[in-house]
């Protein structure tokens, strides 16, 4: 990446290499900072099924652990995570994926 600076600031003299620097280093933080976040709620993510672990059985929690990792889109996380809602104080998930009160 510090080569494309390099390259941007020969190729455009003056301004232009200078504002087209500060574009490609803009795009690289915010490219960083989205890493960052999504390695962040993994981390969240895969910590809040260790924790229940104990509570839902090692085979639950074989499936839950496969239905993480097979997760693709937003929607798939989002219900995802509503599986591992506490409610009363323990999460109740079941064998079909759904949550019953």
């Amino acid at each position: 990446m510090v080569r494309a600076f390099g390259r941007a600031l020969e190729m455009y003299e003056g301004w232009l290499g200078a504002a087209y620097a500060l574009f490609l280093l803009v795009i690289v933080v915010i490219g960083s900072a989205k890493q960052i976040e999504v390695n962040r709620i993994q981390r969240e993510s895969l910590t809040q099924l260790e924790i229940i672990r104990p509570t839902v059985g090692e085979q639950r929690y074989v499936q839950l652990r496969a239905q993480y990792f097979s997760m693709k889109t937003e929607k798939d996380y989002i219900a995802f995570m509503k599986l591992l809602e506490p409610t009363g104080g323990s999460p109740k998930a079941t064998a079909s994926g759904t949550e019953h009160k």
